[in-house]
Order: structure tokens, then C-alpha cells, then sequence
């Protein structure tokens, strides 16, 4: 019975470690990671319900390939796997077709006329990932699908799905003095830089019908839906009138603001400028701050400068903590990016409701915007100061908003707006990862930034069930306890790094003094002294700088060893878990039935 027993506790154990790594490695039905990652979420599922048109959707995948990599193929059953959720889940509304589109055939010419791109892999081979939605005369397409944005399928499948039940987009009016909607002959101003076509106007005319409007109008058509306002410039007081009388009548707005926007103008191809609508805002008790940028110690991204690595404190890297859990807009993003942005200070209002969407922590600070275009980053970084002030970077701004003094006898309606202090996370460097595999131009999200603007317009606009679709960051899931361990460690590096900077700052100074002695006009007097004493400031220097680069080794270091270890528990614990259990359990059992057995007794 022992040995049995003991059989038996192997048996379990094995099977409990058996499906715990199969589990993480194939596509169960029964989802078991965290965050029901292989699951509809309820809202598409709703969406796929509430669908009332029949749609049609193929997916166009190489699956003939030979040798396909491991990451795509898997990639591939999960896109399938959730295509036939929806059709599930439709009532026979949606159809689902997955085509092989092999070389020469009739399936690869027509995915090739609807738009589905492929690219190549190992070497000549065209590998096809496509959806196309076909609905009645409506057609689109996905024209490829990236396995590096898994974690953003969901959305893009439930986005493409709703888009298709409306009889026309919902309409889009944009007022701003930066060219979103360029046409041939303005051209196109990226960052003071000619290029294509902004990322973020791609995404929004996917499923927006975008209007641009002249930043002279005496009033919002009334066929607009939602207004997006980018960085307004010399806003004349017909068009503030405009806006404050359509907010008062119930419209919906989304703005981006900034005091220092690195975007440039076509008039003005210098760049940085500042927006100013604080004429308009004043109606609703909101300002955003004049000629002052805001940053945050504590959550810097570190950037490369002049070959080291420097915790920029005005890049802000904004997590959960710095996010409204409450409102739909933000409680579902991970982390938004924002450069160099302002902050919105605001004060009560007795019919708007105003609350923060994203906040600083209590270790920011701020800094003159003027200051920026003149200074280096690192001296910038060495003068921060935080304040112990928590600000607002984004609000969303809810209820009746009063109409123009020139409007009597009105009653105001219902409106919603959310106001961002940023205009440069509209950039396609703060949006995306822009890539070329084997010739072809593949954009892989960095961020929620995408999300985030997304969330703001369908949320003002009415239109939630978007909302819901969890939009989880590209990033790899980690362990909790990790990622505060590794916040903890950038905060010290941040610190002995400032140190060192510091002197290596001093260090600059004395050198610069010294040259500057030996300079007198136009002559160059040589003291030998002088020059050995300018050669050991510079070895102390390159001293430094290598410190500081061993530090931020050491410091990744010490996050890849702890990475490692925590990872290892993780996988572990369940398995031995359940070792430990079972060999209790049996060892119970087996006490229990020796207890249990007749004792025998010799005759006395």
C-alpha cells in the first residue's frame, strides 16, 4: 500500500506540472492565464451579439508553409481561435472563412486585390496574415496582422467589427494648427521634418469620418458629432464663441493642449510653441499653466545622450498608480507616454464635475518652457527640483457648460470633454515602433498612447463598448513583486547616478575655466601646469562617464538575477504546492488505514 501510495503521489504531482506548462504553452479551451488572455472579453462578445447585418470575414493565412516559426504559427491558432468566438457568439450573424493563400493560386490573387499584404520569411517565402470584412457593399481589410501585437488582436478585431454596423462613420471635427489632415500642396510638418502621413490620423479614419474645420468659424456644423482640438494658435474670439456655445449645447470635445509643443506649425517651422485657449477655458474654471513644463522624478524614462543613458525627469512614463481607475477612458491602459507636457490646474465648478484622468506623483516639479530649446537635457536633469505637488495632466470635464454671454434664454445640455496638457504624445515617435522585416514597414505600438486617445474620444462621444475591450501594453507580463523591485533600483540608480553627474558637471566648469584663463583675444598663452592640470580633470572625467555606464550595467544586472529567481518561483511553487499536498494527504491516508487495521493479539 506504501509503495502504492507513494505512486500514486508522483502520478498526481507529474500530471499538476504537466498542465500547468502546457497550459502556458498551448491554447487551452479553459483559459488559464491571468488575465484571460485566449478569452473574448465580455464587451466583444456583446458586440458580436448586437451585430444586426451579416459580415463575412477572411482570414487569409499561409498555413502550407513549411518550417513556419514557432511564434507565428502560434500566433496564427490564437487569431482563429478568437475569429470563431465571435462567430460563436453571433447567432449566425458572422461567418468565418480561413484561407490558405499558396503561390499561384486563385486565394493569393484575390487576397492581394482586397489589400492583404504579405511579407517574407526565411528567405523567399511570402507568409500571408490578413483579415478581410465583408459586409453587403462595405469592405475592409487588416492587411497584416503582427504576432508582436497579440496583445492589442482583440481590439483591432472588435474596432473593425463595430465599424462595419454603422451605415456611415460617426463624423470627426478637427480644429488645429498643426496639418493632421495635410493635403498635397500645405505639405507636412512632423517635428519641424517633412514625412508621411500621421499615425494617429490613420488609426482615427479607420473608424471616424475625419472633418477638417477652419480655426476661423463662427459655429460648429451641426453634423459633427465629436470636435478634436491639436494645439490651438491665435484662435480668433468668433471660433472660442464657437466652441464654448457647442460645449454649452451638449457637444463633445477632446483637446491637446501644450506649453512647449516640439511639433511645428507650417508658419511657424521653429517650433515650440505654446497653445493658448485659457480664454476658453476660463468659462469652465480650468487653466493650464503658462510657459510651464512638468516633470517628474520618479517617473523619468531614461534616454541615451551623448552615449550614456540619462533619467530624463520631463519624459514621463505614467503607469497605473498615475491613472484614474474609475473612468472608462484610463482604468484599462498600462502606460502612457508624455513628453515635456504641462499641467491643468481647476477649481470647482457648480455644474461641471471635473476629475483628474492622469496625475504626476508627489515628486514632480516643473520648469520655465523657454528653457528647454536652450538647455541640454542633462543640465536640465541636474536642476530639477521636485515640489512635493501632485498635478494634473489630463481632466475629463462632465455636465452643463455654459454658453457665450451673448447667448440668453438657453438652457445647456448635457456635454463631456476630456483636456490633455500634452500635445507631443501625438508624435509617431512617442506612438510607435516603426520597423522594416524583409523590406516590408511594419508599426508595432510602444505604448496605450494610441489607446488612451482613442478611449477619450469614444468616451466623450457616448459610444462605451469599445471601452470595455482590454487593450493590455505589448510589454511581457511580469510578476507584480518584480516590477516594484525594479522601480526601486531605477530610483537608486537615478540617485548615484545624479551624483555622479554632478561632479562630472563641476568637473566640465573647471575645465572650461581653465581654457578660458589660457585664451587671451586671439592668442592662446601655454602653462604647462595649467595644461596637466586640464588632462587630469579630463581623465577624471572619462572616469566618471565609466562609472556611470558600470552602474547602469550593474544595475540591469541585479534586475535580469532577481528576474530569474522570481520567474523560477513562479513556475515552481504551484508544482511543489502540490507535491507537498499530495504527500500529505497520502501520508494521512496512510496512517489512517493502518489505524485502522485489526490489531492482533497473542494468547496471554
Amino acid at each position: 500500500m506504501t509503495k502504492l501510495s507513494q505512486k500514486d503521489s508522483l502520478i498526481l504531482t507529474a500530471i499538476a506540472f504537466l498542465t500547468l506548462v502546457f497550459s502556458q504553452l498551448t491554447d487551452f479551451a479553459i483559459d488559464l492565464s491571468s488575465d484571460r488572455n485566449f478569452t473574448l472579453s465580455e464587451a466583444s462578445l456583446q458586440i458580436a451579439e448586437d451585430l444586426e447585418d451579416e459580415l463575412e470575414i477572411h482570414y487569409y493565412h499561409s498555413s502550407s508553409l513549411s518550417h513556419m516559426p514557432y511564434a507565428i504559427e502560434r500566433f496564427s491558432r490564437r487569431v482563429a481561435e478568437l475569429l470563431k468566438q465571435y462567430e460563436t457568439n453571433s447567432q449566425g450573424t458572422i461567418r468565418i472563412k480561413i484561407i490558405d493563400p499558396f503561390p499561384g493560386s486563385n486565394e493569393e490573387r484575390w487576397a492581394l486585390r482586397y489589400g492583404v499584404k504579405p511579407i517574407k520569411i526565411k528567405g523567399s517565402q511570402e507568409y500571408f496574415s490578413g483579415l478581410v470584412f465583408l459586409s453587403g457593399p462595405k469592405e475592409a481589410v487588416i492587411p497584416f496582422l503582427d504576432a508582436r501585437e497579440s496583445s492589442q488582436l482583440e481590439y483591432q478585431l472588435s474596432s473593425q467589427i463595430l465599424s462595419m454596423q454603422y451605415a456611415s462613420k460617426p463624423s470627426l471635427g478637427i480644429i488645429s494648427s498643426l496639418p493632421l489632415l495635410p493635403t498635397p500642396e500645405q505639405g507636412f510638418y512632423s517635428e519641424n521634418t517633412p514625412g508621411p502621413r500621421w499615425v494617429i490620423a490613420s488609426h482615427l479614419e479607420k473608424r471616424f469620418t475625419l472633418k477638417p474645420l477652419s480655426l476661423d468659424i463662427n459655429a460648429i456644423p451641426e453634423s459633427i458629432q465629436t470636435l478634436l482640438i491639436v494645439h490651438p494658435l491665435n484662435m480668433p474670439r468668433s471660433t472660442i464663441t464657437a466652441i464654448q456655445n457647442y460645449m454649452a449645447g451638449g457637444g463633445r470635445l477632446v483637446m491637446f493642449l501644450d506649453p512647449l509643443a516640439r511639433f511645428a506649425p507650417p508658419d511657424q517651422p521653429q517650433g515650440f510653441t505654446q497653445s493658448d485657449l485659457n480664454e476658453l477655458l476660463k468659462h469652465w474654471h480650468i487653466e493650464l499653466v503658462d510657459q510651464e513644463v512638468t516633470g517628474d522624478l520618479s517617473l523619468a524614462q531614461t534616454i541615451n545622450y551623448q552615449g550614456a543613458s540619462l533619467s530624463y525627469p520631463y519624459f514621463l512614463v505614467l503607469d497605473s498608480e498615475q491613472m484614474d481607475s474609475q473612468t472608462p477612458v484610463t482604468q484599462s491602459l498600462d502606460q502612457v507616454m508624455l513628453f515635456e507636457p504641462g499641467h491643468l490646474v481647476w477649481r470647482p465648478h457648480q455644474k461641471l464635475n471635473i476629475r483628474p484622468l492622469l496625475q504626476t506623483s508627489h515628486q514632480s516639479g516643473v520648469m520655465r518652457a523657454m528653457l528647454s530649446p536652450l538647455s541640454d537635457p542633462e543640465r536640465l536633469s541636474l536642476s530639477f527640483q521636485g515640489d512635493n505637488q501632485k498635478r494634473s495632466l489630463a481632466l475629463y470635464v462632465q455636465g452643463n457648460f455654459p454658453f457665450s454671454p451673448e447667448v440668453s434664454n438657453q438652457t445647456s445640455a448635457l456635454g463631456a470633454a476630456v483636456i490633455i496638457a500634452d500635445v507631443d504624445l501625438l508624435a509617431d515617435r512617442h506612438l510607435i515602433r516603426d520597423t522594416v522585416i524583409n523590406g516590408q514597414r511594419i508599426l508595432v505600438q510602444e505604448n496605450d498612447n494610441i489607446p488612451f486617445i482613442e478611449n477619450a474620444i469614444d468616451f466623450v462621444s457616448g459610444d462605451t463598448r469599445l471601452l470595455d475591450v482590454r487593450i493590455p501594453t505589448s510589454k511581457p507580463r511580469t510578476l507584480s513583486k518584480l516590477t516594484a523591485i525594479e522601480k526601486q533600483l531605477h530610483q537608486d540608480w537615478r540617485r548615484d547616478d545624479r551624483k555622479l553627474a554632478i561632479k562630472r558637471s563641476k568637473l566640465l566648469a573647471q575645465v572650461k575655466k581653465l581654457e578660458a584663463s589660457q585664451t587671451n583675444g586671439d592668442r592662446v598663452t601655454v602653462d604647462v601646469g595649467q595644461r596637466q592640470e586640464i588632462q587630469n580633470l579630463r581623465q577624471e572625467i572619462e572616469a566618471l562617464e565609466l562609472e556611470r555606464r558600470q552602474l547602469r550595467i550593474r544595475q540591469q544586472g541585479f534586475i535580469d538575477v532577481i528576474k530569474a529567481r522570481l520567474i523560477a518561483i513562479n513556475v515552481l511553487a504551484m508544482p511543489l504546492f502540490l507535491w507537498f499536498a499530495s504527500t500529505l494527504w497520502f501520508s494521512y491516508k496512510r496512517i489512517y488505514i493502518n489505524r485502522k487495521k485489526p490489531q492482533l493479539h497473542t494468547a496471554s
